[in-house]
């Protein structure tokens, strides 16, 4: 019924009367959507019975479209886009919106991300700035909303607000019989989201129909006021009540919602199975209407408790889906401070305290598993705290609030009950959570802190009231930190040696019930500390009372959970720093260390280290004590400096060893420096270039080493302590010093004035005792103890004897940390006066007996000070049979000097801590020098290790410097840079890294045992690579002749080259392994180019097999099952893969070599028909065998020549590809190969391949090289120039071809192709008097760039072949410049000085017309290119000296990069977006390895292995993928757009990078030489 015939009840009473049809009842609305099933159309049908016109009509009466967020969903993974500069954190625009903009274009940063998660575009939302819209969304802006709603009429408003309801209502129906009726839950999921669909679609049409619905949903009027504001305290209900009639007559009036709640959005969220279900229409409505999502967070809040309790999977999939709308955003902030009622921040922390640490604390204090009622799912909400305290006026709110700063301390005092029945691995996920949230709290307090230091006028007038703001908080966090600490429970306490200690003696085991796992309390003190600056004994004053027993308890809780649990590292993690945590638990040690004082501090460390087992393991011992030492020496800092930061960043550089994705963990202890700062920024400033190992650049930088670095993780500590170890000691080495020779501490900042108890202890009498007690032991094994020993004596030798090998190394460096800071801090401050009477005091001491020095008091003020303590003389006791003797540290030192001057190997590597005690000594007091002398006859070199470099002389420093030099040229080779820019424009220049020779004298002897051929055969060891650029120099020379439009080339005859190459041909897919029998043109025509394209390549260096054989049982290689196993060259400093041996000397027919060369010939043929041929059974395919010469020879012809590609500038010279030296050694390489593989037992041809028809379709070098190899014993220089005149024919051809010499009609008639050819012939080289003429000059550079290619194949084939039978005068070396001369080329060859004369001599008239007539009666060989006139079928192309394989055209600009590359669509197989552009082919590439589409396989179908170059989409960065024998080995990223500066990004989200064609060069060169970079880059 139409619209009129509704309005009209009888047309023809003209308007006497008429009816307006009454709006339908809830009853009928859920009827109809029951009978006619829920979808789009009967939306749309019902819109129209109850708005009286159709969604279409409303939708042009009204429009509101352009005001409507964009709401783009894709239907499969697509780029978002992501502009700090005009977005908030979780706000994306789609391709079309955010490219519509100028983000790019104004350098804004910007970041991309891959949308798979139904994420919707946010242009025209709050979330992005009204500025910042895209053209199609630029009116999407709430005043302009306002005004279209109010052009909406209001009866038309009541019925659309009607109609909503319904739907609402219809919803709440569908929810409440899901829970009800079980049966039907599914069918009614399906129409919750058919309904669902259909408000995503009004959402992006009509921004007034999401208003109207909003406010349905919520039941209240969501208008703003004239200022924009929106009070969501003044709840304003809506207007539209209407009375309708039911079918049965009576009437019924319908509320703004038909529920006991107020509103939808009541009952979703006090339900929370609705809540899951009908969510996703919340966020719909949410993420379109600005005041309605201050609406919905408050209702979450007002529900927070009960949604958040249960922590199942539908209460923390809510929590994730809620705390996704409001992340990133200002809203919550709001309610934050006293906007609501319901205060996020005070909710959050009641529900982790109320309900998280009840349900977590089970996992922990049960040992059956059964006990465990119900699974927990772990979320928070934690997580935003810190981010939220960057926010002025919420730190205000939050700190001056005493209840919610109190719920804070009494949360993290919670913690603190985390203990375990049993070990518990912390690194579980349940620990790592909770550790997460530690963080989070801990994160708080810093932001809290360093937000109010940081805002300029924070919120108040003045610089006073902000720092008497700050003053209060501080105090205010002080005593309640102390307040809650006080209250943990403590563990039974003692009253032993003067203090309270845990336990009644010391060796009384710990239980893990006593032991907590977190301590979050402590871990924010130590963030509190380090940021308030508060002295920590201001926590022993009154004011704040912490007492000792709290500062023990404290310091035994870490000290015993890093004894126990050590850290909370996963053990899968790839991270090689542990967490943040260390830091703060060191951190407290200290100031435990500072607050009980030296002693009582040593026997809480005992009392604990004694209480636990180490299993009579001597490493755990030493790792637990090791901590002690990290108390003396951390430097805990949350801000820190660059040169502090680079202290830490050294400690993983001095090993060597270097990963990026190990290197970014290192941001975890350096708040403020990111992953991207440190691994491309930071890391390069001090360490040599490369990518998977780097050296320092400065040596020096070694005396920040740090033997007993605490921050390493568990998973390799041991790996790169080890690594460490034997760089320092090949550091030492160089410098002349005894590798062995133990580090010294590092050199280190001054701790700040807070910790000055830290020097103290260092210079602590009690702290000398014991470690006099641990040096005496290995002197005097019956050493019992010594009168008026300290506490420890007892515990210290009972505890050292129950682990095989005694600390002695930990307690030395310990005894040099004292000195260290008897030296840094203690001599400083020392006046004359006091420093005099000090020496006057140790001369007196000197002059004494050992009885007298027992009792002699010093009389120097200052007490307590290093030399002092060294100089105390003890009474010891040896025993029984040795009696008591007096004895120092002193005389100890003495000792163990003595016997190390004696035996060189015991106790020679203390050498460096006695020398640097003696040291310090020598130069305090020269009397002690003397008495040195006495007591010693021979002075041990006094030597500070950490300022070693400056002590050695100018020889040792300039071989170290040169030595240092040559390390950083080698290792700057391994970062892909595998020449400096006067490596590519010379060809003098020698690799570094590439010790190989072309003196065959120099190289001939075996690399393990140096004997000679008398000794046995040598082998070449060398490698064959299945992948070279020669099948892609075949494939792109067919596509630049396929594709040529401007050289006039018939069409035809381009299909022709694309149907032949790759139908019949179809390079790279060997079908079935060759036959002896099979002819040899099938091998030189198709066989050849459909198997791998290899290249063999050695280092140059020789072995027996015997020598091989047995080195590798005592070394043996990894082992590979599809290939033979690769081993590495034994000589040292060269380690380059081989895989195969080439028999060398004179080849003879003894069985010896036989078996050799038929080894080698069997095992590269296995190479190329691995998935055909089984590795036990492989074989040797003779009349194969030529294929490996011929493509080395293709191969080095390629990437010998000379080029300008991707010079930075056109006036820059020509460069080549590879060095001088890489040349002749793959000449010799390829010589050896010759030798061996010419002595193949081939069965002779009944007719070779040059004479066969099918030679025009054959490359003329591989036919006729193939036929000398074939028949060495006809004249070889035949058969060559037989081919050379062939190939002449078709560059003759070819220019036919692009010039039309034959009308396209004619080109199959023999008589009038053969007339216009020769025709063409004469008039290029004859004159009217049929004299040689010059050819025209382009003519003359066509041919030229033609010829040459194949001149310089053939000039390497002379070199190898060299007969008897030719002229002297060919007899001879090539280089890269005589191959880079066409002239020189044509001289030595044939003693020609044109091409002219070449052409005349080789092709003459006759010859062309008979190879003419050959050439139209030859067969074409197969149906595919039967259709084809016989003029156009010849095959290959010439190639081009000009021409070489290169990357697809790389933009300028990576903004425009971007723009071009986002476009390349999704992987056809997984449908992933295609994140990589191929550098070869720029082709888009799935980014999943395991893809079938993905860039592994991509190396090969584009055959660009085994080096792949992938262009990063999201980012700058270029992923360099290597491969070996087509199997995957490892990948890592460089970049070839840089910065303003021309270094490589920093920051990813730069748009104002330029393309670099330096960077391309290097790529250019490595992919082309890949056979000397790939071992350049290999991983290590």
């Amino acid at each position: 019924m139409s619209f009129f015939s509704n309005l009209f009840s009888k047309p023809e009473d003209k308007l006497t009367s008429f009816q307006v049809s009454k709006a339908p009842t809830f009853e009928e609305f859920k009827k109809t959507l029951k009978d006619n099933g829920v979808s789009d159309t009967t939306f749309e049908d019902l819109f129209e019975k109850m708005v009286l016109m159709t969604l279409t009509s409303f939708l042009e009466k009204y429009p509101s479209k352009e005001t409507s967020k964009c709401q783009h969903i894709p239907t499969q993974p697509e780029w978002f886009y992501s502009c700090k500069t005009c977005c908030n954190e979780s706000n994306y625009y789609c391709r079309n919106c955010f490219f519509d903009g100028e983000h790019i274009e104004k350098g804004h940063s910007i970041s991309m991300t891959e949308n798979s998660s139904g994420r919707v575009c946010d242009c025209g939302g709050e979330g992005i700035k009204p500025e910042a819209y895209c053209s199609k969304h630029i009116k999407s802006n709430e005043k302009v909303k306002q005004e279209l709603l109010s052009k909406i009429p209001s009866f038309v408003k009541k019925d659309i607000h009607i109609f909503f309801r319904y739907s609402l209502q219809y919803l709440q129906y569908l929810s409440t019989t899901s829970a009800t009726q079980p049966t039907i839950s599914e069918e009614n999921k399906e129409e919750t989201i058919l309904i669902g669909s259909w408000f995503i679609m009004i959402a992006s049409i009509s921004s007034s129909l999401v208003h109207m619905a909003a406010e349905e949903t919520s039941g209240r009027v969501l208008d703003s006021l004239e200022n924009g504001e929106f009070k969501l305290n003044e709840h304003k209900p809506l207007p539209y009540k209407i009375e309708t009639h039911s079918m049965d007559g009576n009437s019924d009036i319908i509320q703004p919602f038909a529920s006991k709640n107020s509103s939808l959005l009541s009952f979703v969220f006090g339900n929370s199975t609705a809540l899951h279900s009908l969510l996703p229409l919340i966020i719909i409505l949410y993420d379109n209407h600005k005041n309605f999502k201050l609406v919905v967070i408050e209702e979450f809040l007002k529900n927070y408790s009960n949604l958040f309790k249960n922590r199942d999977q539908v209460s923390t999939d809510i929590s994730l889906k809620m705390s996704s709308l409001y992340l990133g955003n200002s809203l919550i902030s709001k309610f934050c401070t006293d906007y609501s009622k319901y205060n996020y921040l005070e909710l959050v922390l009641r529900a982790h305290k109320n309900y998280y640490v009840p349900l977590l604390l089970p996992f922990y204090q049960t040992s059956n598993p059964e006990d465990i009622k119900k699974d927990v799912m772990l979320q928070t909400d934690l997580e935003n705290f810190p981010r939220l305290m960057k926010s002025a006026n919420i730190v205000k709110y939050f700190v001056t609030d005493e209840e919610k700063m109190d719920l804070f301390f009494e949360l993290a005092g919670s913690y603190h009950k985390f203990t375990t029945l049993e070990y518990i691995d912390p690194s579980i996920s349940t620990c790592k959570f909770l550790l997460n949230t530690e963080h989070y709290l801990v994160n708080t307090i810093r932001n809290i802190l360093t937000t109010i230091e940081s805002e300029k006028d924070f919120i108040f007038d003045s610089e006073t009231l902000k720092k008497k703001f700050l003053d209060s908080t501080i105090k205010s966090i002080a005593e309640k930190l102390v307040k809650n600490i006080k209250e943990l429970k403590k563990r039974e306490m003692t009253n032993r040696c003067g203090m309270m200690l845990e336990h009644k003696d010391f060796f009384v085991n710990f239980t893990y019930a006593e032991i907590p796992v977190h301590f979050p309390l402590f871990r924010i003190l130590s963030a509190f500390l380090l940021l308030s600056g508060m002295d920590p004994m201001e926590l022993l004053t009154t004011k704040y009372n912490l007492t000792q027993a709290d500062i023990t308890e404290m310091v035994t809780t870490i000290l015993l959970f890093r004894f126990c649990y050590i850290t909370y590292d996963i053990q899968s993690s790839t991270e090689n720093i542990t967490d943040i945590s260390m830091l703060y638990d060191l951190h407290i040690l200290q100031v435990g260390l500072c607050l009980l004082g030296t002693k009582k501090f040593l026997l809480t460390f005992f009392n604990a280290l004694s209480s636990i087992s180490h299993g009579n393991n001597s490493k755990v011992f030493v790792d637990n004590l090791s901590l002690l030492i990290s108390v003396f020496q951390t430097r805990a800092n949350l801000a820190p400096t660059k040169t502090q930061a680079f202290y830490h960043l050294y400690q993983g550089a001095m090993s060597g060893l270097f990963f990026k994705v190990h290197f970014r963990s290192f941001d975890m202890i350096l708040p403020g420096f990111t992953e991207n700062d440190i691994c491309e920024k930071h890391i390069e400033e001090f360490t040599t270039p490369g990518e998977t190992e780097k050296l320092l650049l400065d040596q020096t930088n070694w005396k920040y080493y740090d033997k007993y670095y605490p921050y390493f993780s568990l998973n390799y500590r041991d790996l790169i302590s080890s690594n460490c170890s034997k760089k320092y000691k090949a550091y030492q080495e160089s410098l002349g010093l005894p590798g062995n020779f133990n580090p010294l501490p590092p050199q280190l900042e001054e701790l700040p004035s807070q910790l000055s108890g830290v020097y103290s202890a260092l210079n602590d009498q009690y702290l000398f005792e014991m470690i006099f007690n641990v040096l005496v032991a290995p002197l005097h094994s019956t050493f019992v103890d010594y009168e008026n020993s300290f506490e420890l004596q007892s515990v210290i030798k009972r505890l050292f004897s129950s682990v095989p090998v005694p600390p002695i190394n930990e307690f030395f460096y310990i005894l040099t940390l004292t000195f260290k800071s008897f030296k840094e801090q203690f001599l400083p401050k020392l006046q004359d006066s006091e420093k005099l009477e000090l020496q006057q005091s140790l001369q007196e001491y000197f002059k004494l007996d050992s009885e007298n020095k027992f009792t002699f008091k010093f009389q120097s003020t200052i007490k307590e000070n290093a030399i002092t303590h060294l100089l105390q003389v003890y009474h010891v006791n040896l025993g029984e049979s040795n009696g008591k003797v007096m004895l120092s540290l002193y005389d100890l030192l003495l000792k163990y000097n003595e016997i190390i001057k004696k035996d060189n190997l015991l106790y020679s590597e203390y050498t460096s801590n006695i020398n640097y005690v003696f040291n310090i000594l020598f130069e305090f007091d020269s009397e002690i020098f003397n008495q040195f002398k006495q007591q010693s006859n021979v002075v041990a070199a006094v030597v500070d290790v950490a300022a070693s470099a400056a002590a050695v002389d100018n020889s040792t420093t300039e071989n170290t410097t040169t030595t240092t030099s040559s390390l950083n040229v080698e290792d700057s080779l391994k970062d892909l840079n595998i020449k400096d820019d006067s490596t590519t424009t010379t060809t003098t220049t020698v690799d570094a890294t590439a010790t190989t020779t072309t003196n065959e004298e120099t190289t001939k002897n075996c690399v393990i045992c140096n004997g000679n051929e008398e000794v046995g055969r040598l082998f070449s060891m060398s490698y064959i690579d299945l992948s070279s650029v020669t099948f892609q120099n075949a494939t792109r020379t067919v596509y630049q002749y396929s594709k040529d439009k401007e050289n006039g080339y018939d069409p035809r005859y381009q299909t022709f080259l694309e149907n032949f190459y790759f139908i019949d041909i179809k390079p790279g897919t060997s079908q079935y392994i060759p036959y002896k029998d099979d002819p040899a043109p099938l091998f030189a025509c198709y066989l050849f180019q459909r198997c791998p394209s290899t290249y063999i390549s050695s280092c140059g260096h020789n072995v027996h097999k015997k020598c091989l054989e047995k080195y590798n049982k005592t070394n043996p290689p990894p082992v590979n099952t599809l290939f033979n196993n690769t081993y590495k060259c034994p000589k040292s400093g060269c380690s380059r893969e081989c895989d195969i041996l080439i028999p060398l000397g004179k080849p003879d027919t003894s069985l010896d070599f036989k078996s050799s060369a038929n080894e080698l010939f069997s095992t590269m043929c296995y190479f190329d028909f691995l998935a055909l041929m089984e590795k036990e059974n492989k074989y040797s395919i003779d009349k194969y065998l030529w294929k490996f010469v011929l493509q080395n020879i293709e191969t080095l012809e390629l990437k010998s020549r000379k080029t300008k590609l991707y010079n930075e500038s056109e006036n820059d010279p020509e460069y080549h590809l590879m060095s001088e030296q890489e040349f002749q050694n793959e000449m010799l390489t390829t010589s050896r190969l010759f030798k061996v593989v010419m002595t193949a037992d081939v069965e002779p041809e009944p007719l070779l391949p040059i004479y066969d028809q099918s030679t025009f379709f054959m490359d003329p070098f591989t036919s006729s090289s193939y036929s000398v190899y074939l028949e060495p014993k006809e004249q070889p220089i035949e058969l060559l120039f037989k081919g050379l005149a062939l190939y002449l024919f078709n560059v003759l051809l070819n220019h036919c071809f692009r010039n039309k010499v034959v009308p396209s009609e004619s080109a199959d008639n023999p008589t009038i192709v053969s007339k216009l050819i020769i025709e063409e012939f004469n008039k290029l080289f004859f004159d009217d008097s049929n004299k040689l003429k010059q050819l025209d000059q382009k003519v003359y550079l066509e041919f030229k760039n033609q010829i040459h290619p194949y001149l310089r194949k053939l000039l390497i084939f002379n070199n190898l072949y060299k007969p008897e039978s030719l002229k002297s005068s060919t007899t001879f070396d090539i280089s890269l410049d005589v191959l880079s001369d066409f002239n020189q080329c044509m001289k030595l060859l044939f003693n020609f000085d044109s091409i002219e004369l070449l052409f005349s001599q080789l092709v003459t008239k006759d010859y062309l017309e008979l190879t003419l007539n050959f050439f139209m009666k030859k067969r074409k060989l197969s149906s595919n290119i039967s259709s084809f006139p016989q003029l156009l079928c010849t095959y290959p192309p010439p190639q081009q000296y000009d021409f070489l394989p290169d990357f697809f055209e790389m933009l300028p600009k990576y903004a425009d990069s971007i723009k071009e590359n986002t476009d390349v669509g999704n992987c056809s197989v997984c449908k992933k977006i295609n994140k990589m552009v191929c550098l070869v082919c720029g082709v888009g590439i799935c980014p999943s390895t395991t893809c079938k589409l993905g860039p592994i396989v991509h190396l090969y179908s584009c055959q660009s292995a085994p080096i792949g170059y992938y262009q990063h989409v999201p980012s700058p960065s270029l992923f360099v993928y290597i491969t070996k024998h087509s199997i995957f080995t490892r990948s890592f990223s460089t970049s070839i757009y840089l910065d303003k500066n021309g270094k490589k990004p920093t920051d990813l989200s730069d748009c104002n990078l330029t393309l670099s064609k330096k960077e391309l060069k290097k790529l250019f060169i490595n992919w082309m030489n890949h056979s000397n970079s790939n071992f350049l880059i290999k991983n290590k």
